[in-house]
């Protein structure tokens, strides 16, 4: 398995080559686009876990959020009914783990 961690401010140049093998990208479509990415962690500011989840689970990828899942209960319910409709792991992790 794949897994890509999204980072806010951090600088990618800082992270490319500090790891062997690790690619790094500042497009999220690329890595949407990327089938050898199977699992996506977002580390985002709460208002953008609904709209970034909602795309990599909508994308055949696992999605792996830190909580707040989603600002609200509605928002919560769809990312549920689109990992079970796409038979995908949806984890809730919390922030200090």
């Amino acid at each position: 398995m794949s897994l890509l961690l999204i980072l806010f401010y951090v600088k990618i140049d800082h992270v490319e080559g500090s790891i062997a093998g690790v690619k790094t990208t500042s497009s999220f479509k690329d890595v949407l686009n990327n089938e050898a990415i199977t699992a996506v962690v977002i580390a985002v500011p709460s208002p953008l876990h609904y709209s970034f989840g909602k795309q990599v689970l909508l994308s055949g990828k696992d999605l792996y959020v830190e909580k707040p899942m989603t600002l609200k209960l509605s928002d919560a319910d769809d990312l549920v009914e689109i990992a079970e409709n796409n038979k995908r792991i949806l984890m809730v992790c919390k922030k200090d783990i």
